[in-house]
């Protein structure tokens, strides 16, 4: 977590390792933050919005799901008393896994921290990650449109290894006005990642 209130995100800390079962890494600072998590690997990463001035916690949220760190597949919430339209705005543009507003029980975090961890755990969700870097905001939409062409409905959510082949085929193969070039970065990237093969699909 990274939260310049030392008494608030210690507090969260100590609820998460004692209820949620969690090692939770509390940092003062956005440079803290980004050795944690460059470091070594997270479920998930918690950031205030201003962590030592105003707006600071964006560059937190802007590094990690943009590609510019070694872990950008670590979701990111933020857990915040910052309300500014504009500021929730950029963090969901930018895909944050949850904006939650102060105050708040700590039950309350406890939950959708469990919640976020959940769905980062989902091969579909870990794929959107990657995706997202490369294709933007759309890549949710174009990957589960995807699925529901080829694969049918409703597989994306619970996608698994061999979907994943298939739909990195699909992926490959799209005639959608996408650079190739990057969709075949993308391609290669996933297949190193989750160590599974593209299964070539028929192009008409």
């Amino acid at each position: 977590m990274v939260d310049g209130d030392a008494a608030r995100g210690q507090a969260l800390v100590s609820k998460l390792r004692s209820k949620g079962a969690y090692e939770a890494v509390l940092a003062a600072t956005v440079a803290a933050g980004l050795r944690e998590v460059t470091s070594r690997r997270f479920a998930l990463v918690i950031t205030e919005i201003t962590v030592q001035r105003p707006h600071d916690g964006l560059k937190m949220v802007e590094l990690q799901t943009s590609g510019r760190t070694s872990a950008h597949s670590t979701p990111v919430m933020v857990a915040t008393a910052v309300a500014d339209p504009n500021v929730v705005r950029q963090c969901r543009v930018a895909g944050v896994a949850d904006y939650v507003r102060y105050p708040c029980p700590p039950e309350t975090v406890l939950e959708r921290v469990r919640r976020a961890v959940g769905r980062a755990g989902r091969l579909s969700e870990q794929v959107v990650a990657i995706a997202a870097v490369r294709l933007g905001p759309a890549a949710r939409v174009f990957l589960e449109t995807l699925a529901t062409t080829h694969l049918g409905a409703g597989t994306f959510r619970d996608l698994d290894r061999s979907q994943l082949a298939v739909l990195l085929g699909w992926v490959a193969a799209t005639r959608l006005p996408i650079d190739p070039i990057r969709l075949e970065r993308l391609v290669a990237e996933i297949e190193r990642t989750f160590g599974v093969l593209r299964v070539p699909v028929p192009v008409h």
